[in-house]
């Protein structure tokens, strides 16, 4: 009875402390995407319509465009409005902190009911590691519905139930209105029936004997879950969207966004994130031994599935950091299954003559969690007006001073990409060049953002900026600067000069040429404005 009330005061514990650094996390940083999901929310709920022509970026206008996460948007304006950006922050806290119980659940029904110390150091690890794509990022809710998706799969594979199906089709109608990774639950639906089909095959033969089978489904299991996954790709067709959500998501296949926007880059691209990386590093050595002791008979057989899935989102992850959150989830069952295999290390098993020293363990394992959480949520630095309050990283001076002047109105704006989801929300009377909603997006032979970048290409800023009649440009006045450890600059051979050697060709030919001048600067903005036949511009 003790030895349980321990084991549930733990992880009492242990969820408050991981939604302390949530809290911590999301309120240390504005996503740019913040401002225009609650415009776009905004538009949605006055208009009681899904988004179908762009109104924000003037390059854009006229032409279609889809919300893949339109209910997302609305549901997080309401609150917004209602409740302030607290409210959202602790809305998006608590789906994160219920994704880690969802998924001890999910890890001790349906994989081993043993390595509570693994379950909470690797949620940890994992929950660390995947902080810089949490907070106020609709991205979160994709993996509840990957999560809730693999607990459907399990649970028809261990009940053969054909009522544990009926679920697919309204979770993929909803994921399909908050987000566009229902793409990828839809893969693992089908790629989760190849995997079972080869499983049948190579049962066949005692050459893969090595593998387990305990798992295995009948064709009869198999040809139900195809029906209800056909299911689950029809509802989403029956958004407001319908096919139109499928045209749109394809344009993602382009793959210049994959080196430019940080959170979609490789695993190693700088700045290094180590956290990933030692997750990252345990599964691929939990994979190698997995197929040694297997393959020596030591007591162990790889699951088919488990193993599968899980390469399959270590190779998403590698491709593009962004998808480490979904490679948590995927391979958390294979790590603990595969590390309690032996080693059974949980809070319970010690004999009766380690119970006083076990009891000063625990008191002391408590107390720092306890004391982690006070120390943590003294340290977060709570707001309700997140565009004023992070006004050290986004323009909250410069949008002021474009307010303050209404003779620049009618000027064209070339804007900093990263900046322009903030400004459609501060700046709504302005049109912008490009915010962060259509990287993707076919334009001008290539995409979006191939053309934003042009730009800043030697030679070209004059070009450009005479093409689209831009006479106002609000860029970002500092220069991005990657600093390396040592360990980068020893073991991997990065050179920090040579990294920043980049020029600013864009921000140079504004410096230098006389038709354009400063009209506004500080430490972080810079405004420019053209001054042939400008007679509003004063110094």
């Amino acid at each position: 009875m003790i030895k349980n009330k321990f084991t549930l005061i733990f992880w009492i514990c242990f969820y408050f402390a991981v939604f302390s650094i949530l809290i911590n996390n999301s309120f240390n940083y504005l996503d740019n995407d913040f401002g225009w999901h609650l415009k776009v929310g905004e538009q949605i709920v006055k208009e009681r319509a899904v988004p179908s022509f762009d109104y924000y970026d003037y390059t854009l206008a006229g032409r279609t465009w889809v919300d893949h996460e339109w209910l997302a948007n609305a549901a997080v304006y309401l609150i917004y409005q209602k409740a302030g950006y607290i409210a959202v922050n602790i809305l998006f806290a608590l789906v994160v902190t219920g994704v880690l119980i969802i998924l001890n659940y999910y890890i001790s029904r349906y994989f081993t009911k043993k390595g509570a110390f693994f379950i909470a150091a690797f949620g940890f690890l994992g929950l660390v590691a995947s902080l810089p794509h949490f907070g106020v990022r609709v991205q979160e809710l994709s993996v509840i519905n990957l999560l809730l998706l693999f607990l459907i799969m399990e649970h028809y594979t261990k009940s053969k139930s054909l009522r544990t199906l009926f679920f697919i089709p309204p979770l993929f109608y909803f994921w399909s209105t908050i987000h566009g990774g229902f793409l990828i639950g839809i893969f693992v639906m089908f790629f989760w029936l190849l995997v079972k089909a080869v499983e049948i095959f190579l049962n066949r033969f005692s050459f893969f004997s090595f593998l387990d089978y305990e798992k295995k489904m009948s064709f009869k299991n198999l040809f139900n879950f195809l029906i209800f996954s056909f299911a689950g790709v029809g509802a989403t067709l029956l958004t407001p969207y319908g096919l139109k959500l499928y045209s749109f998501l394809i344009d993602y296949r382009s793959a210049f966004y994959l080196t430019r926007i940080n959170e979609w880059v490789p695993f190693y691209y700088l700045p290094l994130n180590y956290w990933q990386i030692f997750f990252e590093a345990f599964l691929v050595s939990a994979v190698i031994l997995a197929f040694y002791l297997s393959l020596k008979k030591k007591n162990y057989k790889i699951s088919i599935w488990e193993m599968a899935v899980s390469l399959f989102f270590l190779a998403l992850a590698f491709k593009s950091r962004r998808h480490f959150p979904l490679l948590f989830i995927a391979a958390f069952p294979f790590l603990i299954k595969f590390f309690t295999a032996y080693i059974d290390f949980s809070f319970e098993d010690y004999g009766k003559k380690w119970i006083r020293p076990f009891f000063i363990i625990k008191f002391f394992l408590i107390s720092g969690i306890l004391c982690s959480i006070v120390f943590v949520l003294l340290g977060v630095k709570f707001t309700n007006d997140p565009l004023a309050f992070f006004k050290k990283s986004f323009p909250y001076a410069a949008a002021n001073f474009l307010k303050e002047h209404p003779e620049y109105n009618d000027f064209k704006i070339f804007n900093n990409y990263g900046w322009g989801g903030y400004l459609i929300w501060i700046l709504p009377e302005r049109k912008l060049f490009i915010d962060g909603r259509l990287p993707q997006l076919p334009f001008a032979g290539h995409t979006f953002l191939e053309e934003y970048y042009e730009f800043w290409q030697a030679g070209k800023a004059e070009e450009k900026l005479n093409q689209y009649e831009i006479r106002l440009v609000f860029i970002n006045n500092k220069e991005r600067y990657l600093k390396i450890n040592w360990f980068e600059k020893y073991f991997l051979g990065y050179n920090e000069e040579k990294l920043n050697n980049i020029k600013n060709n864009l921000k140079n030919y504004l410096n230098g040429s006389e038709r354009w001048q400063t009209a506004y600067q500080d430490d972080l903005s810079t405004i420019y404005v053209k001054n042939d036949e400008n007679k509003f511009f004063k110094k």
